[in-house]
C-alpha cells in the first residue's frame, strides 16, 4: 500500500522535462502493483496521456525546427544571390562612372578646343 501511495505521489511531481524513461519505469511499476491487486487503470491512463503529450510537443518542435531550418537555408541562399547582384551592380556603377568621367573629360577638351578655335585670328 505504501508503494502504491509513493507511485501516486511521484506521478504528481513529474515535470515536462523529465526523461521519458521515468514514465516508462513507472508504467512497469504499475504492472507489478496490478499483479498484487491494485487498481492502476487511472494511473496508467494518466502516464500514457503524459507520454502522448510529450510526444506531440517533441513532434511539433521537430516540425518547427525543420521549417525554421528550411526558411533559414532559403534566406541564406537569397543573401548569397543578393550579394552577387550587389557586386555586379557595383561593377556596373564603376563602369558607368568611368564612362561619365571619360565623357566629362571629352566635353572639357572639346570646349577648350572650341575656345581655342574661336579665339584664333583669321
Amino acid at each position: 500500500m505504501v508503494m502504491f501511495a509513493n507511485v501516486v505521489q511521484r506521478n504528481s511531481q513529474l515535470k515536462f522535462d523529465d526523461p521519458d524513461h521515468i514514465i516508462h519505469d513507472r508504467l512497469e511499476t504499475l504492472v507489478e502493483l496490478e499483479t498484487h491487486g491494485f487498481d492502476v487503470g487511472t494511473l496508467r491512463a494518466r502516464l500514457n496521456q503524459l507520454l502522448y503529450a510529450k510526444a506531440q510537443v517533441h513532434e511539433l518542435n521537430d516540425e518547427e525546427t525543420g521549417q525554421l531550418q528550411g526558411t533559414m537555408q532559403d534566406l541564406q541562399e537569397t543573401l548569397v544571390v543578393s550579394r552577387n547582384k550587389k557586386k555586379m551592380k557595383d561593377k556596373e556603377i564603376k563602369m558607368l562612372q568611368s564612362n561619365v568621367n571619360q565623357l566629362a573629360n571629352k566635353i572639357i577638351g572639346l570646349e577648350a578646343e572650341f575656345k581655342k578655335f574661336a579665339a584664333t585670328p583669321l
